[in-house]
C-alpha cells in the first residue's frame, strides 16, 4: 500500500511538472506572439481570382500576402488608411479593402504598421477610375468665357480640351471642371478630359446646331411662318447668348387660361425633318432663371409653372425644374445660361417628321412677385459613341 501511495506520489508530481512546463511555453509562446517582428509582403493578389498583382482600383479586395503579418494594425494605400478586420489578419495574409475615396497624394505605395510602430512600405498602385463627361453647363458658352465640364471622378485633373486646342483650367471639384472656352473653339468640337485616372471623350460637341428647331432670331407673325399665334417676347442685349432669346418675366406675366399663356409656335412649318429616327437623339435648349422658380408641397406637380415643349402637336416635355430634388427647397435658379438635355424616348419620339413645335409656358396655380427666365436655342443632338 506504501509502495503504492509513493508511486501515486510520483505521477502526481510529474503531472504537475508538466502543467508547469506547457504553461511555460504557452507564456512563452504569447510573448513570442506580442513581440514586433518585421513585416514583409512578398505580393498581393485578387482575392475572388488568387492572382498576382501590382495595382488595384478603388473599393477591390485584394490579399497582402508575406510573412510576420500578424502583428500589423494599420495598412495604408498612399495616404488614406484602409479598414482592418483582425478576422482577416493572420501570419501570411491580410485582407483588406483599398479605401474607396481620393487620396491627397498619390505616391504609389502601401505602407504596414504594426503594434509596436514598426513600418514597412511596397510599391502598389492605386487605379483611379477614368474620368466620366456629362455634359457642358452651358454648351453655347462663347469662347473667352467660362463654364463648367460637368460629369464625375475628375481626380488630378491636368487638360481640358475643345477639339485639339487646351482650355484654361480655373478650378476643379470631383464632378465638374472651371474652364475658360478657348478662343478658337469652334462648334461640334468634342470635349476631352485627361487626369489622373485617363483620357475621356464627350459624347455630346460643343455648340453642337444638330437639327436646329427654334432660337427666337425670327419675329412672330403670322400663320405658316418660323413663330406666329400669339408669341413670347424677345429681345437681344448683354444677357444674349446669341441673337435674341425668349423670356419670361414676372411684370408681364398673363392670367392663367389657354388664352392668355405664352405661346410661340411654328404654326406646321416645314422643317426639313422627314422620316427621322430619333432613337438615342436628345432635346437641348438653354435656360437662365435670374429669379426662382419656387416648390410648394401644398400644390401637385402639374399645379406649379411649367413650360411646355411640344413636337407634331402631341409629344410634349414638361419643363418643370422647381420638382427636381435638387431645388425643392432652395427653388430653381441657374448661374447665367444652363443647358437642358431631354431624352427623345422620355417623350416618345421615334421615327417621325417634325412639322411643328410649340412653346407654352403656363403659370397654372402659382402666384409669382417676381419671375424672371430667358430661353434659347431648342434644337435636337445625336449624341457621339465613343469606341
Amino acid at each position: 500500500m506504501k509502495n503504492k501511495n509513493n508511486i501515486q506520489r510520483v505521477l502526481i508530481g510529474i503531472l504537475l511538472l508538466f502543467v508547469v512546463l506547457m504553461a511555460g511555453v504557452v507564456l512563452n509562446s504569447c510573448e513570442n506572439d506580442e513581440e514586433d517582428v518585421m513585416p514583409v509582403v512578398t505580393k498581393f493578389r485578387v482575392v475572388e481570382k488568387d492572382s498576382t498583382i501590382t495595382s488595384g482600383s478603388f473599393g477591390l479586395y485584394v490579399a497582402i500576402v508575406g510573412q510576420n503579418l500578424q502583428n500589423v494594425q494599420e495598412v495604408w494605400f498612399n495616404d488614406l488608411q484602409a479598414v482592418l478586420n483582425p478576422n482577416f489578419v493572420t501570419s501570411t495574409s491580410i485582407i483588406c479593402a483599398i479605401p474607396d475615396q481620393l487620396p491627397g497624394e498619390m505616391i504609389n505605395k502601401v505602407k504596414l504598421v504594426t503594434g509596436k510602430g514598426l513600418v514597412y512600405e511596397t510599391d502598389f498602385r492605386v487605379e483611379l477610375p477614368k474620368p466620366v463627361v456629362s455634359g457642358l453647363y452651358n454648351e453655347m458658352a462663347p469662347p473667352g468665357s467660362n463654364t463648367k465640364v460637368r460629369g464625375n471622378f475628375f481626380y488630378f485633373i491636368n487638360e481640358v480640351k475643345f477639339g485639339s486646342l487646351p482650355a484654361q483650367i480655373v478650378e476643379v471639384k470631383e464632378t465638374e471642371i472651371t474652364v475658360t472656352v478657348p478662343a478658337g473653339a469652334t462648334a461640334g468640337s468634342l470635349i476631352t478630359v485627361t487626369g489622373e485616372g485617363g483620357t475621356t471623350v464627350s459624347t455630346f460637341k460643343y455648340r453642337d446646331p444638330g437639327m436646329w428647331l427654334f432660337d427666337f432670331d425670327k419675329p412672330a407673325t403670322s400663320w405658316g411662318s418660323i413663330a406666329c399665334w400669339g408669341g413670347m417676347p424677345m429681345r437681344s442685349d448683354g444677357e444674349s447668348l446669341n441673337g435674341n432669346y425668349g423670356y419670361v418675366v414676372g411684370t408681364e406675366l398673363p392670367p392663367s387660361s389657354w388664352n392668355n399663356d405664352w405661346v410661340t409656335s411654328t404654326c406646321w412649318f416645314d422643317y426639313g425633318y422627314n422620316d427621322v429616327d430619333f432613337t438615342g437623339k436628345v432635346l437641348k435648349f438653354e435656360v437662365n432663371a435670374k429669379e426662382p422658380w419656387v416648390w410648394s408641397d401644398a400644390l401637385g406637380a402639374e399645379d406649379h409653372a411649367t413650360l411646355l415643349v411640344t413636337l407634331n402637336g402631341s409629344k410634349t416635355y414638361n419643363f418643370r425644374p422647381q420638382e427636381w430634388l435638387a431645388y425643392r427647397t432652395t427653388g430653381f435658379t441657374t448661374n447665367g445660361w444652363m443647358t437642358v438635355t431631354v431624352p427623345l424616348s422620355s417623350i416618345g419620339l421615334g421615327v417621325a417628321s417634325i412639322n411643328d413645335f410649340q412653346l407654352v409656358f403656363k403659370t397654372n396655380k402659382q402666384v409669382y412677385d417676381k419671375f424672371a427666365t430667358y430661353f434659347d436655342n431648342f434644337r435636337i443632338c445625336t449624341p457621339v459613341v465613343q469606341p
